[in-house]
Order: C-alpha cells, then structure tokens, then sequence
C-alpha cells in the first residue's frame, strides 16, 4: 500500500512537470486574453490536484488540508491564476464533509470534485455585504414543499463556469434562534440562476468573476445545509479554510517574485559587477527573505490547528492571511525596484505578479479585518504560541 509520503511524491513530481510543459508557457496569455484555461483545469484534475484534500474513500488522495496548501503555493510561483483552480474544490469538500450531507450526496460528488469533472464556486460577497457578511440580503425560504432562493451575489470566482454554486444566504425559518444563515446547493443550469456581467479585474486573470443572480430558484430539501441551525459553524469551518489557502496563494506569488528578482540581481551587470554583490540589495532580498519564510510558518501552524484545535484556527488563520497578504504586495514591489524597467513592462512575468498580489488584501476578508479577528480573539484567550 502507497504511503502518503508516496502519494505526495508522485503528485509534486507530475505538477512540477506541468507546471513546467504547460503552465509556465501559457501564464503570460491567460493573463493576456483573460480566458479561462480548462486545458489546465483538466490536467489538474487528471494528475490529482483537485482531489488532494478528499478522503480517500471518495476518490481523493487524502493528503489533508495542509497539502492542498502546498500545492496552491507551488503553482502561485508560476501563475497567480492557475493556483486558484487548487484550492476551489474546498469549498465543496468542507461542506460535503461538515455540512450534514447524506454518504449518498458524499458518494456521488466528492469522486467528481477530486478528478475536476465537477467545479463548485462559493457565492457570499454582495453589494453591501462584504466584510459585514451577515448584511446580506439572498435569502433562502420555504415554499410548496421545496425551498426558493432569491439574491444577487457579486464578485464570484468562476461564475459562468462553475456547474454548482454553494451559496450562503438568510434563513428565515431558523432566524428566530438567532441562527439566520443558510448555505444551500444551486446547479448552475437551474432555471432562475444567471450569470451577469464578466468583472474586468487588474491581476489573476482567466479566473472569471461575475455576479451570480438568482431569482426564484427552486431546490429541495437536501440541499438546503443549515436548517438545524448548524450552518453558522459550518460557514466558519469553511472561511477559516479559505482564508489560510488564500495565504498560502498569496505566498507563492511572493515567491515567483522573489525567485525573479533574486535570479535577476545575479545576472544583472552595473559598474562592472553584478548588482547581487552591493549591499543595498542584498538587505532588500534579505527582508523578503525574512517576510516570505514568516509568513509560511505562520500558515503551518494555522493548518496544524485545524481539526485538532479548531478553536486556535480562527486566530492563526486571519494572522496568515493578514500577514501573507501583506508580504506579497512588500515582496514584489521591492522585486520591481530591484528590476527597474524590466519589472515594469508587460513582456516580462514580474509585471503581472504585481497586479496579482494587488488583490490579495481585499480577498476573503481585508487586512483590518483579519486583525480585528485577531485582536476578538485576543479578547478571550483564544490562542496559544
């Protein structure tokens, strides 16, 4: 029997050799056509990269969470873009796993979400809920036997291409409890459900982003996870999730930036030796050094918390995220200095790995949010070193 040491082995081995063949060649043109590249989603999914983080049992290669982080940071250093298609089978996972679903529902999509015959996006940003997530206003409510969604959810990653949406929305029937949030299951061909307008964004190009528009869409019962009132800590065990894997993305931009520039200042000759050589260079790649590394450890211990200490989680989580997010828009705006001209002009890669990490701190929840869920934290205790 495989090992799991094994298993991750083979799994690097064939995504570096992608990474390599395929990804790195056509980064630059995702970026630049903005098209989704399902040529790379399907050999992602073909090599195991999307069923890192489901059980064995139904299908995946059961490596854990902490590995799907892994992977999402060694295919950021090569394109921002493509590393999103790693960590979005999460969502889906997360939710199968802790969100009361049936071994029959485990059965028929976790095996599709591992090989990437199946795409779910994760709807909850709207028009005025954003970091006040619990503003929002889709609502999901009972109905003639069956349950009917009405809202409009923006700025969802890999809407139009995804083929189910998990969305998060009110719950009017267990609002009394004090418990209003929902998150219900929504094919993409339901009737009721469009996609809008395709958003025009800076960096991680060829990731689609639109708004997702329900109007009067029916589900039945069995997809709607929550109705116990259960779904609040569901919603947590997925955004602590999101956050870290998010870091993690994050982190391995800086890295590409990183690798770039540090490769560059070998190379590069100025008054008769390479700039690697002046201290003042030296001290701007020590101090990305330094961020990098920091920001890594701290997305370890974060993932070593999951499922053991659950509750160290939230703190360790929004700390990764608040710092990795912060690191890569430091990293590769000193690795544009240290480039000069070079890191400003489209036809070389830094320029794209500067507008990538520009989005980073506004994902999934803004720095100051992180550092207010930190500080909450603090409040009560909730951490240890």
């Amino acid at each position: 029997m495989e090992s799991s040491n094994d298993t991750l082995k083979v799994l690097m081995a064939s995504l570096q050799r992608l990474l390599k063949e395929k990804v790195g060649p056509q980064a630059g043109e995702i970026d630049r056509t903005d098209t989704f590249p399902r040529d790379i989603w399907r050999a992602f999914g073909e090599i195991g990269v999307m069923g890192v983080a489901v059980p064995e049992e139904y299908g995946g290669l059961g490596l854990g969470f902490d590995k799907l982080c892994l992977v999402t940071r060694e295919i950021a250093r090569v394109s921002g873009s493509c590393a999103a298609m790693a960590f979005s089978p999460l969502f889906g996972i997360y939710l199968l796993l802790h969100g009361g679903a049936s071994e029959a529902q485990r059965r028929a999509w976790l095996p599709k979400l591992a090989s990437g015959e199946e795409m779910w996006s994760f709807c909850l940003t709207e028009a005025h809920a954003g970091s006040d997530a619990m503003a929002m206003k889709t609502t999901t409510t009972a109905r003639s036997g069956a349950f009917e969604v009405n809202g409009v959810k923006q700025f969802i990653s890999f809407a139009g291409e995804a083929t189910k949406y998990i969305v998060v929305s009110r719950l009017p029937q267990v609002e009394a409890a004090g418990k209003p949030v929902g998150i219900v299951l929504i094919d993409a061909n339901a009737p009721g459900l469009r996609i809008g307008k395709r958003d025009e964004k800076m960096g991680n190009r060829g990731i689609p982003s639109a708004e997702v528009i329900m109007e009067g869409v029916r589900i039945p019962r069995e997809r709607v996870f929550g109705l116990d009132g259960g779904a609040r800590e569901l919603f947590g065990i997925i955004v602590r999730r999101e956050r870290i894997a998010l870091a993690s993305w994050a982190v391995g931009v800086a890295m590409g930036a990183f690798e770039y520039a540090l490769n560059h200042t070998k190379i590069r000759q100025q008054f008769g030796r390479p700039i690697f050589e002046f201290q003042a260079v030296q001290m701007i790649l020590a101090e990305m050094f330094i961020g990098i590394s920091s920001a890594i450890g701290l997305i370890d211990k974060a993932c070593a918390c999951l499922g053991r200490d659950e509750e160290y989680g939230e703190i360790y989580g929004s700390a990764a995220k608040a710092l990795a997010c912060e690191v890569v828009v430091e990293v590769t705006g000193k690795a544009m200095e240290l480039l000069g001209g070079y890191g400003y002009m489209k036809e070389y890669p830094l320029e794209r790995m500067v507008r990538d990490a520009r989005g980073f701190p506004v994902m999934a929840g803004t720095g100051e949010i992180q550092k207010w869920n930190v500080a909450r934290n603090l409040r009560h205790d909730r951490y240890r070193f």
